[in-house]
């Protein structure tokens, strides 16, 4: 009987061993599975971090390609402008050439005319001159 009784003693220890081993074994695996699910957490917290900032990133990048856009919109709106009233411009002193030219040659033409009519005005006096000299020595009895 204290033979049984140590038998049992020592299969009660054993049995009480690999209790704590299992016990033990448990706890582990617990502690692991905690820890891998601590990792992958990170793992998805910075993954989504990353994404999260990429996003960012692309919108960032997405605002200053309009932006950029907008900009060039506007330099060409300008430079359209610019050009249009550059076109005016010329356009209104090719117009005040031709109507400069247009009254140069009107003068001309009225100077020309002038001269004419000088000159005719000059053979009537020289003519009435004439006239008035003949009359006058007729009327002396000059003739």
């Amino acid at each position: 009987m204290a033979e049984e009784h140590l038998k049992m003693g020592e299969e009660a220890r054993r049995a009480r061993a690999r209790n704590q081993e299992t016990m033990y074994n448990a706890k582990r695996d617990l502690v692991q599975s905690v820890r891998q699910e601590r990792q992958l957490h990170r793992v998805e917290v910075r993954t989504q971090q990353a994404e999260e900032f990429q996003q960012k990133r692309d919108k960032r990048a997405g605002v200053k390609k309009r932006e950029d856009e907008l900009r060039s919109i506007r330099e060409q709106a300008r430079a359209e402008a610019e050009r249009a009233n550059e076109e005016m411009y010329l356009k209104r002193v090719r117009e005040k050439e031709l109507e400069t030219r247009r009254k140069e040659k009107q003068v001309s033409k009225m100077e020309k005319m002038e001269m004419q009519l000088i000159q005719k005005l000059k053979n009537t006096q020289q003519l009435q001159q004439r006239a008035f000299y003949e009359l006058e020595t007729a009327l002396n009895g000059d003739v």
